[in-house]
């Protein structure tokens, strides 16, 4: 492995939030992972030094993908040069300036990617949930049209807007084509008595004024960069691990989490008339009704 692969490779790590410290130095942490590589000390040394800026410059390539998944930073500038706080510094969020990701995002974050293809649904009707979808229905079964999960916006300026949703789960980054394959699907679907029948489960409501259609795919994984350019020129939405975990973890405790996963995980099938908004809200640290002792299926 080459010095500039070994930079990378500390970049990467530094800015996946796995960092148990508050706080980082970079010429300390390169000089660690050299020497883990067989270098010697002095050795390690001399390469930290001339190798510093530019393991600033790729930590700071890596952080700019959280701010493109439109997350905090887990890591920002400290006033001591090449110095950075984690999220687990008390200084972190007043730094940051505006609210980061949680202490709990690593479990978190592991979390999504332990759950089963059927405990998974759990994560886009959670994030439905948290868009302010109600009501919100499994549609996961044989012959579903390529949709696991429906849900519509029934307050505010984006009223009216419904989320058709696939739930995937990935051990590898996802690629373009197989985005491109679920997408085709669900353009299929529209085609379909079964596309009227799920927006007829999902009620006429606030319609008044029309409905909109929304169509995206949720994963345990993240997505590569194609299929994320495929996304954006044809109109759908992904959603990553990585955007799952921190939003789950701005609003679940860890533990709550667990506590639903062994609740309604096993419930989570083909049910259009069990709506999971109300199911989902007493497991919220966000809101009022946590007092609520949540519904025992």
């Amino acid at each position: 492995m080459s010095i500039a692969q070994i930079v990378r490779e500390v970049a990467v790590n530094l800015a996946n939030a796995s960092v148990d410290g508050a706080v980082v130095n970079l010429q300390r942490v390169l000089k660690e992972h050299l020497q883990q590589k067989g270098f010697s000390s002095l050795r390690a040394t001399e390469i930290a030094e001339d190798w510093l800026q530019r393991l600033q410059q790729e930590l700071e390539e890596q952080l700019i993908e959280w701010d493109s998944l439109g997350i905090p930073r887990p890591l920002v500038q400290a006033s001591s040069p090449f110095t950075f706080l984690t999220f687990r510094h008390r200084n972190y969020h007043s730094a940051l300036g505006m609210q980061g990701i949680s202490t709990e995002f690593p479990e978190v974050y592991d979390f999504v990617a332990s759950l089963s293809p059927r405990e998974f649904l759990l994560v886009p009707a959670c994030l439905l949930q948290l868009a302010g979808c109600d009501p919100i229905l499994i549609t996961d079964g044989s012959g579903d049209g390529g949709v696991d999960c429906i849900g519509q916006l029934t307050e505010g300026p984006a009223r009216s807007i419904c989320i058709f949703a696939q739930a995937r789960t990935s051990s590898t980054d996802i690629a373009k084509n197989s985005v491109q394959l679920e997408y085709a699907k669900f353009r299929d679907l529209q085609r379909t008595e079964l596309f009227g029948e799920y927006l007829a489960a999902l009620g006429k409501g606030n319609s008044a004024d029309g409905r909109s259609v929304c169509y995206s795919m949720f994963a345990s994984s993240e997505f590569k960069e194609p299929a994320r350019e495929y996304a954006r020129s044809d109109g759908l939405l992904l959603r990553s691990r990585r955007q799952a975990a921190f939003w789950l973890s701005q609003s679940f405790n860890f533990d709550s989490l667990r506590q639903m996963r062994q609740t309604l995980g096993a419930t989570l099938v083909r049910n259009t008339s069990r709506n999971l908004a109300p199911l989902i809200t007493p497991y919220r640290r966000d809101t009022a009704l946590l007092a609520v002792t949540p519904p025992q299926m």
